[in-house]
């Protein structure tokens, strides 16, 4: 495999699923400005749960939070009772938006 970055600039590829989890929650700890990040496929798991719940923790704690996540494909996350979960981390302050909503590209 062949990646390309920026000279200077450190780049490790995560092949382990929970060495890209703890990476990415690292991330979001270490976090002091801002976070803006994307969500594909949106689960009520551990992962898609403690994800969510920390990125509500940074905004609280003045972090600018900006969240994406493709309503197609966490559709069933989004339509669950576990989907008011987005309400609470826009109200601790984050900006959170769906892309790709299923309602606008039926008919």
């Amino acid at each position: 495999m062949r990646l390309d970055a920026t000279p200077g600039t450190p780049l490790r590829v995560l092949d382990d699923n929970t060495a890209s989890w703890l990476a990415r929650l690292r991330l979001l700890e270490s976090a002091k400005t801002s976070i803006d990040t994307t969500y594909f496929i949106v689960e009520p798991d551990a992962f898609g749960l403690s994800y969510l719940a920390l990125l509500a923790e940074k905004a609280r704690a003045g972090v600018k939070v900006r969240l994406m996540i493709d309503a197609r494909g966490s559709f069933s996350f989004i339509n669950s009772k576990e989907g008011r979960v987005l309400e609470a981390v826009a109200d601790a302050g984050a900006a959170v938006r769906l892309y790709n909503p299923v309602n606008t590209q039926l008919g």
